[in-house]
């Protein structure tokens, strides 16, 4: 396979954090037509150790395979790596811990695994949905339910609304994103939910130091890069429909740490 360089994927993982996306707000008044599709059972339930990648479908099948795996690999790496707290203030405050603020902040990923990511990743599945190039991928082999589903683009039934979940530290997430592009609907979604888990477990974590009042700093650095990482998208649905002539993603997901 051919290799790429580190260089190169470190300049996608920066693209794909720095670029601007623009969520879109549905207007109820607005005319709607809402679109049919057919699309793998995969996209629905992500089966476990695989990961989805999304790309222009383009004419030559080459091209929108590589840039699916690129997205794949930065959404692997992403999905794995830890979540770093700034410890801004602590110095400042550090005979007051309930007055200090502390904040969270994604790492964007270490290149050297993206890369490694990227050669690893073998294509399991694809398919067109619309100008869009789905990929699934996984290092390994894996089952995977093959049949297609033929069915209205609409909200699925098991997400009501944004929300987070604890259940004996299993942490989930429902969000949701809606853009005129497929892509970033689907990248902010993930992102989306991404954040609040980590604020979620922020919260937790701090709680717990107030309590404690022990060792701040070396303990914030391992309950971080324990709790906040391999993040896990087990499930997503896309609703598609024409507002006032433009075609409008909304994308649901279910998260995972």
């Amino acid at each position: 396979m051919k290799k790429i360089s580190y260089f190169l994927i470190f300049i996608f993982l920066l693209g794909c954090s720095a670029t601007i996306k623009q969520e879109i707000e549905v207007s109820p008044t607005s005319n709607k037509q809402v679109l049919e599709a057919e699309l793998p059972n995969w996209l629905y339930k992500i089966p476990e150790k695989a990961v989805v990648g999304i790309a222009p479908y383009k004419k030559n099948k080459e091209s929108s395979l590589e840039a699916a795996r690129k997205m794949a690999a930065v959404f692997s790496n992403r999905n794995r790596s830890s979540i770093a707290i700034s410890k801004k203030g602590f110095r400042e405050a550090q005979d007051s811990l309930s007055d200090m603020q502390v904040k969270f902040r994604m790492n964007v990923g270490d290149p050297k695994e993206a890369s490694k990511l990227y050669e690893n990743l073998k294509l399991i599945d694809e398919t067109r949905f619309h100008n869009y190039y789905l990929a699934l991928f996984s290092e390994n082999s894996i089952e995977f339910d093959t049949k297609k589903v033929y069915s209205n683009l609409e909200k699925p039934n098991w997400f009501q609304k944004t929300r987070l979940e604890d259940e004996e530290g299993l942490v989930t997430y429902h969000s949701t994103a809606t853009s005129a592009n497929f892509i970033s609907a689907w990248e902010m979604a993930a992102e989306n939910a991404r954040l609040q888990i980590a604020e979620y477990i922020e919260k937790k974590v701090r709680g717990l130091l107030l309590r404690k009042n022990e060792n701040f700093d070396k303990y914030v650095s391992i309950e971080t890069s324990q709790n906040v990482s391999n993040f896990k998208i087990v499930r997503s649905a896309v609703r598609a429909e024409y507002q006032d002539q433009l075609l409008i993603y909304q994308v649901y997901m279910e998260v995972q740490r």
